[in-house]
């Protein structure tokens, strides 16, 4: 809760504030509030003379006597205030689902790490070995003459394979001993499912790796089992059906490369670099020669992190590829495709036939869809708004 404001013979504990030491900073943050920012050292000076007993006032002759360093102890204290992260701090109860957590750890730990990644390896080896039978095309899509009926069974599968994808992050967060929420986005014009892992910033650096890559090993174990029973499987309906998910698959897994959507391998660049400026670095490293604002920003930047935006802006060069491939050769022959069809079966079939209503079934979901997007663009614009 947000209290009044505070003066310098004010009492206030901040042992609910977590810390974790990154590179250059520390994270600090509540985790009841899901609050984490990064502060320099001298916050910590303040964060650990405040236990409950001392004012402010004392807080900060304490540190100008120990430290040598003079802080403006009070208005850190109203910043953190107007922040909600300063309240009356009772015993911890917080609750743990302990089912939850060993399945969690049971699925992602060193031992099973090793094997996420040599598949990997697998679906390389694959793709690279049957590129003809296995490399997925759009028109993996269809896996039914019917093109309504195969967007209805794409709609459902590729839902299912995000909320395992999503999933598996939940369970490596739980693992970790810390919660996480989803939530409904927008990034760029795409409807996501965001998880919310924010909690992790209170953990070691170390240990935040396996969560954010949890989704991603999920996605490479699925597509090699589409992969690996496409070879072996004589049914036609199921070899296209596999052929679906590992298009899908495919496609998620090149979508984490367009890391300026703050995808799974974004976060795993930013914790490793530790640079809490490192997208808004490289935009302006990349800007800085057409635009004043960004050259400021980026000649204010420390010699580390110039040259750690420097060697990240090269990756928005593989972004443009993942973003020209999925958009120009899986998503723009889908999309033409099935709007040709759909007009031509509208205008051509009429209302008692099957063609008329499975092309009703594509109109159907496109509103869905359009639904979707609008609601998440609302539940966006009210979190940043």
């Amino acid at each position: 809760m947000e209290h009044g404001k505070f003066t310098n013979d004010s009492i206030i504990s901040l042992s609910n504030i977590t810390i974790i030491k990154e590179v250059d900073e520390y994270t600090i943050g509540d985790e009841q509030r899901n609050i984490f920012f990064r502060v320099p050292i001298e916050a910590i000076y303040v964060i650990e003379e405040a236990k409950g007993y001392k004012t402010i006032e004392e807080i900060q002759n304490s540190i100008l006597e120990n430290k040598k360093i003079e802080i403006d102890v009070l208005d850190f204290m109203n910043t953190l205030n107007s922040l909600g992260v300063i309240y009356d701090i009772g015993p911890d109860e917080e609750r743990k689902n302990k089912v939850i957590q060993n399945l969690g750890e049971f699925l992602f730990n060193k031992v099973t790490i090793t094997f996420y990644t040599l598949n990997i390896l697998l679906t390389i080896i694959l793709l690279v070995s049957f590129p003809n039978k296995l490399f997925p095309k759009y028109q993996d899509t269809f896996v039914l003459s019917s093109i309504g009926l195969s967007l209805l069974i794409f709609f459902f599968v590729s839902w299912l394979l995000v909320f395992l994808h999503e999933g598996a992050h939940y369970l490596a967060v739980s693992a970790t001993g810390k919660k996480m929420n989803f939530q409904l986005s927008i990034r760029w014009f795409w409807v996501v499912i965001e998880a919310n892992m924010n909690t992790l910033w209170s953990i070691p650096r170390e240990k935040r790796y396996i969560p954010f890559l949890a989704g991603f090993f999920i996605d490479i174990f699925i597509i090699n089992i589409a992969l690996i029973s496409t070879l072996v499987i004589n049914d036609i309906f199921v070899i296209s059906l596999l052929k679906m998910i590992a298009l899908i698959q495919l496609y998620k897994i090149i979508w984490q490369c367009i890391i300026f959507l703050r995808t799974d391998f974004y976060y795993v660049l930013l914790n490793y670099f530790g640079v809490s400026t490192l997208t808004k670095g490289s935009i302006a490293y990349l800007l800085r020669k057409i635009s004043l604002k960004n050259k400021l920003f980026f000649d204010k930047l420390s010699n580390r992190e110039k040259n750690i935006c420097k060697r990240y802006s090269w990756l928005y060069i593989v972004s443009l590829f993942a973003i020209c491939y999925l958009f120009l050769y899986l998503s723009f022959p889908t999309i033409l495709y099935t709007l040709k069809t759909t007009i031509y079966n509208i205008s051509t079939f009429t209302y008692d036939t099957f063609e008329f209503w499975d092309s009703f079934i594509v109109l159907a979901l496109i509103l869905f869809e359009v639904i979707l997007w609008v609601v998440a663009a609302y539940k966006r614009y009210k979190r940043e708004g």
